[in-house]
């Protein structure tokens, strides 16, 4: 079934399964994130649907800084 439900942006990516959405955003975007959101909350709008907003997340991800990241040696214990 082909759906009219897309990305504004080729760089930005549109994950569905069922009812579950997840848009990937990158840094580097031609489009931002609030417009993209935009243009679903629109689509929902059009197309008779809510969106629930106490389930809506925002997550950020990003590299940590090569000189401010420092992980602790780790010891490994062995029981026998």
């Amino acid at each position: 079934m082909e759906s009219d439900f897309r990305p504004l942006s080729s760089m930005n990516v549109i994950f569905k399964y069922a009812d579950d959405t997840n848009l990937l955003v990158p840094e580097t975007a031609d489009i931002s994130l609030s417009d993209e959101f935009k243009a679903i909350q629109d689509w929902a709008t059009v197309n008779a649907l809510i969106i629930n907003m106490n389930k809506t997340k925002e997550l950020l991800f990003h590299r940590p800084h090569p000189r401010k990241f420092d992980l602790a040696p780790v010891s490994i214990h062995r029981r026998y």
